[in-house]
């Protein structure tokens, strides 16, 4: 609960989900099948240089944008990020359940700052429920021994996103468990349908997964 922890790869879906619903600085607009490029590259503001790597110094070329999602491509990521603007990102990731500041900084695209294990998941409950967003809450009700109902909580949904793009997001996500990052799911034998992220942080201090089933949705630092 009180954990304000690095969350690396987990925010890289905001950023997927931002490209989604906008065209970048270049006109390019984005979907799953959306060519993207996986190289090196710097990025120079306010007289500093930033230069993302993917894990294991691998790159891949031209692949699609479900791809670099699914495989977690730092590269990748990072160059969608810039193009669709950080300012976006922040603004869908606030939507969504983060309530964290969040500064406009390159490496924001992949999740280099803290966030408290609550707000992440309470983002990903409006993944998993196509951007509708409810709060989420440790108290269902409050009953006495006699039945009486004192405290029942019922939120009224409210739709922050749009479906179709958060749903498009979500299908990316699948390949996340099925084929990518998070395949140890199904090779575990979890055979249900699911979606997720996963995400490291340099040296595997901080290791998070979050995801979902059409049901359920949890987080685990």
């Amino acid at each position: 609960i009180d954990a304000h922890r690095q969350v690396g790869s987990i925010m890289k879906p905001f950023v997927y989900l931002t490209a989604l619903m906008n065209i970048g600085k270049d006109g390019q607009k984005y979907d799953p099948m959306t060519i993207v490029h996986d190289s090196r590259f710097t990025y120079k503001y306010e007289g500093q240089s930033w230069s993302p790597e993917n894990y294991g110094k691998k790159y891949f070329g031209d692949v699609p944008m479900y791809f670099a999602l699914k495989s977690s491509l730092n590269a990748a990521t990072a160059s969608i990020g810039l193009n669709v603007g950080l300012d976006k990102i922040i603004d869908v990731a606030h939507k969504m359940g983060i309530e964290s500041p969040l500064q406009q900084v390159p490496s924001l695209t992949l999740g280099a700052f803290e966030l408290y294990p609550k707000e992440v998941l309470s983002a990903y409950v409006s993944m998993a429920r196509l951007g509708s967003r409810v709060p989420i809450t440790t108290v269902r009700s409050v009953v006495t021994q006699t039945g009486q109902v004192l405290l029942q909580n019922q939120f009224t949904p409210e739709q922050v996103e749009d479906a179709k793009s958060v749903s498009g997001l979500v299908s990316m996500m699948k390949q996340t468990v099925d084929t990518g990052t998070a395949a140890g799911v199904r090779a575990a034998g979890f055979t249900a349908p699911a979606a997720g992220k996963t995400g490291t942080t340099s040296d595997y201090k901080d290791a998070w997964f979050a995801g979902f089933t059409p049901y359920i949705t949890a987080v685990v630092w």
